[in-house]
């Protein structure tokens, strides 16, 4: 299993904020995303990122991971699902108290 390290972000103080640079309105429009492959946790053998429903393998069962659905990502896990290992979209995280 990896391990995810995280990082520790120094609160934002209103001077710290008043200082960041603001794009216009009528800005060059936005860089593209980076591939898929660079945001998406587990890939397939072709490089691919998984999808729900897709088939994933015996070693990455009960793994939870980045997915790709409908353009956005979503964490999926590898279930066993009609005798076959598949994986499953798992529900997003509630943000209420």
């Amino acid at each position: 299993m990896r391990k995810l390290a995280y990082l520790a972000l120094a609160p934002l103080t209103l001077a710290a904020a008043a200082a960041i640079p603001f794009a216009a309105a009528s800005a060059s429009p936005a860089a593209p995303k980076p591939p898929f492959s660079q945001s998406c946790t587990t890939l397939s053998p072709a490089g691919n990122c998984y999808k729900p429903g897709q088939f994933c393998p015996a070693a990455d069962k009960f793994k939870v991971a980045v997915g790709i659905t409908g353009g956005k990502y979503d964490v999926i896990e590898c279930v066993l699902q009609g005798g076959h290992n598949r994986w499953v979209q798992l529900p997003a995280a509630s943000t209420a108290y």
